[in-house]
Order: structure tokens, then C-alpha cells, then sequence
């Protein structure tokens, strides 16, 4: 374990966290677009979870006082957060994937001023742009959730990483689970939206770096992590906020997504056995029917795709 840092003697506004596993290529434009911002009394927290590139040499390179670096023993990411998480001396608490970058130079300055304009928010967000620059993370123009938005973001994760403020010691309070080694950030999220209202503001602020390498298994990871996730929380006894039905609703499309990803992979029993799954907890989900059918026959989905884009082609 390895601490080195220059520490002020007066606590800073926001903590900022940057965990790091072997992204030293990325993770200078990372610590540029935190020092560039307009908000200048944060701390910014490295945690390097055990890298073995020059991840250390790339933060000694900037020569700035409210850079922390911390390096322990490679123990995964929820680990590397809570121990970063814990570290934090901010009244608020903001999250850098290594591989990421603001694009905003207002990115802590308008989080801040909103969570200071009132005290019982929980979180403040914004957007993301997919690097390479396709397309938004959301598309352009939706507004998404503000308020008590627990319901909707058990539906689907809109929050990303490196958008969202929260009070640190609420952020303390719930911590990421270690249980979870991958979507660490979704289960946190729900926990935080669950204790109070939440502020959306609409600007594109980060720039999400998407990695083109085994797309479809990371799909499925998230997917199966998605299902834990849910099937943890539906059990939490400080979480009473929806009804049963409801819960049932949310595993039965979790459920039927993992099973899509399946199917687009060929492994068309695992696929089943998640259709199978979806209906069992709402057999209402008549889409879950048809696929677990269709997975009989060598699999529906993948001819279904065909056509719609064989069609869209020909009309095009």
C-alpha cells in the first residue's frame, strides 16, 4: 500500500475520484479535464487498483497539490472505490472512469451549484457522448428523469459514471458493493436514488470511451450483473419503495434481455433458460413467449433482425 499526496489543511468542496487499472494510456486526458475545470477547490483522488503500466508516472507528471495518489494490491474496482471513496474529504463526490474525460469545464461548477441549491437532493447528473463520437448516450432532446426517479432507473441504468454529484457522506453511507465485480456503479445508484430526490441538467458533459473488444461477452456480463443486481436489492429490507408486482416486472425484462444477448451469441439453451425465467416471474411478457419458441427452432431473434434490416435497406 502506497499513499503519496499533497493534502491542504482545509477540507475541499468535492472529492473527485479517478480508480485506474492499468489505463496509463488513457489516464492523462482524464486527470487534464478534472485540472481544467472552472470549479477549482476539489481534490482529485487516483486510485490505482494494482496497475503494472505507468499509470504512477502519469500522475506524478502533473505537478498540481490537489492531486491524491493512493496504490494498493489489484482487488477489483468496488474495492478501489470504497477505499477512494473513503479517502474523500469533499462535501460532494464525483467519479472519473480512468478511460474517460469531461468534456465540460463546468462539470463540478454547475453539479455544485445545484446540489448546494437544495439541501435534500440526493444526486445531480448530466449526459454522456460514446467516444468515438456515434451518437449520444441518450439521444438529444429527451429529458430524463428528475425527482423521485428509483422506479424509472430500476427499469434501466440512464445515469453514466462521470455525470453525477453526490453528498459524500451519503455516498459513505451506501458504499459499492465488492460483492459485484462489474456495473458497480448501478447498484450505487439506485441505493442513492432511493434516499431522495434527484436533479437532471441538459448538457452532453462527458465523453464515454467505448472499447471495441469482445462487445457481445461484456453485453452478457451486464446483463447477468444486471439481474444480480435487481435480485439483491428486491430483497434489501431498507428498500420498500415499489411493489412485488412490480419487482417481478423488472426481473422478467432483465431476465428477457440476458436471454436476447444469448441468443445473438448462439448459445441458444442458455437463452431458453432465461425466457423461461422472464415468464416465470411475469408471464405476461409475451415477447419472452415468442423468443423461448423461436430458440426451439434454431432461434427467432437473429431472423428477426434479418429481415427488419433487409426491409429498412430495401426501403431506403
Amino acid at each position: 500500500m502506497l499513499m503519496e499526496c499533497n493534502i491542504n489543511g482545509s477540507n475541499p468542496k468535492v472529492s473527485v475520484i479517478i480508480p485506474c487499472y492499468n489505463y496509463g494510456k488513457y489516464l492523462g486526458q482524464a486527470i487534464e479535464s478534472v485540472l481544467g475545470q472552472s470549479f477549482p477547490d476539489f481534490e482529485l483522488i487516483v486510485c490505482d487498483d494494482g496497475s503494472t503500466d505507468n499509470t504512477r508516472e502519469i500522475v506524478f507528471s502533473f505537478n498540481d497539490k490537489r492531486i491524491v495518489y493512493f496504490h494498493q494490491n489489484n482487488k477489483g474496482f468496488p474495492t478501489a472505490h470504497n477505499v477512494a471513496l473513503n479517502m474523500a474529504r469533499g462535501k460532494y463526490f464525483c467519479i472519473l472512469d480512468a478511460d474517460d474525460w469531461w468534456l465540460s469545464s463546468k462539470m463540478i461548477e454547475y453539479n455544485y451549484k445545484i446540489m448546494e441549491s437544495d439541501t435534500t437532493l440526493v444526486m445531480s447528473y448530466a449526459r454522456a457522448c460514446i467516444y468515438p463520437f456515434e451518437s449520444s448516450h441518450e439521444k438529444v432532446g429527451r429529458k430524463l428523469p428528475s425527482g423521485f426517479i428509483f422506479k424509472h432507473l430500476l427499469f434501466r441504468d440512464f445515469i453514466p459514471m462521470g455525470t453525477f454529484m453526490v453528498p459524500t457522506k451519503l455516498a459513505k453511507l451506501v458504499g459499492f458493493d465488492e460483492s459485484i465485480p462489474y456495473m458497480q456503479d448501478y447498484p450505487f445508484k439506485l441505493k442513492i436514488a432511493a434516499l431522495g430526490k434527484v436533479v437532471f441538467w441538459d448538457e452532453n458533459v462527458l465523453a464515454y470511451r467505448k472499447h471495441t473488444q469482445s462487445v457481445s461477452n461484456s453485453s452478457i456480463r451486464l446483463r447477468k450483473n444486471a439481474i444480480e443486481v435487481i435480485s439483491k436489492l428486491r430483497v434489501d429490507p431498507y428498500i420498500n419503495l415499489v411493489s412485488n408486482q412490480y419487482w417481478q416486472q423488472i426481473l422478467s425484462i432483465k431476465h428477457f434481455d440476458c436471454g436476447k444477448e444469448y441468443e445473438l451469441a448462439n448459445e441458444l439453451a442458455i437463452a431458453r433458460k432465461h425466457y423461461k425465467a422472464s415468464l416465470e416471474h411475469w408471464m405476461y411478457n409475451w415477447k419472452a413467449a415468442v423468443l423461448l419458441i423461436g430458440t426451439k427452432s434454431g432461434g427467432l431473434l437473429k431472423n428477426i433482425i434479418f429481415v427488419k434490416n433487409f426491409l429498412t435497406r430495401g426501403i431506403g
